[in-house]
């Protein structure tokens, strides 16, 4: 069963939520995969402390949209880590093959090629939001550090702020480690 969720990149100095860039992520939307996608997302959008909502959140879709040369440079890393075995006599560290194998077990897992990441309309995160989340994030910057608040949804019933409860708020660096102790 996918855990979904909704991001929200903001501008900073803006609390209003509606002048953000919401993006739906269908699966692993848990707080330790929050993590993840956002992090990923950094190698992609201006370094910090440039931050621009519009920037991140297309950086996020990047980071986190399946593509093909997932597969091929696990394919290519596992290629190559049996190489150096076969050919030049090196032993080669089974955790290295172990890691490869991994990346390309997820690139596989993930090979949907479209709704798995999408953008969502402008507007109030409850009007636009679709009905399953579990978790919504709001990211932003303060100073030269990403700043998240994550919240537990209940939009089965009703889409509104009442049915959702702020469990984080802080750096993202922090978030990962109440994620690790939370999980």
């Amino acid at each position: 069963m996918s855990t979904r969720a909704m991001y929200t990149f903001i501008e900073p100095n803006h609390t209003d939520s509606k002048r953000g860039y919401h993006v739906y992520k269908h699966h692993d939307g848990y707080p330790s995969g929050a993590v993840q996608w956002i992090k990923a997302a950094l190698d992609h959008a201006w370094p910090l402390p440039r931050f621009e909502a519009d920037d991140f959140a297309a950086a996020f879709v990047a980071a986190n949209k399946w593509s093909r040369a997932d597969e091929y440079d696990a394919l290519v890393l596992l290629e190559e880590l049996g190489s150096h075995s076969i050919f030049k006599g090196e032993k080669v560290d089974p955790q290295d093959i172990m890691r490869a194998k991994e990346e390309l077990d997820r690139a596989r897992k993930y090979q949907r090629p479209g709704g798995g990441v999408r953008l969502m309309p402008s507007g109030s995160v409850y009007a636009v939001a679709p009905s399953d989340i579990e978790y919504r994030y709001e990211i932003t910057a303060k100073g030269d550090k990403l700043w998240v608040k994550a919240f537990e949804t209940n939009f089965w019933d009703v889409q509104t702020k009442a049915q959702e409860k702020r469990i984080f708020e802080g750096t993202l660096d922090a978030f990962e480690a109440w994620a690790s102790e939370n999980a």
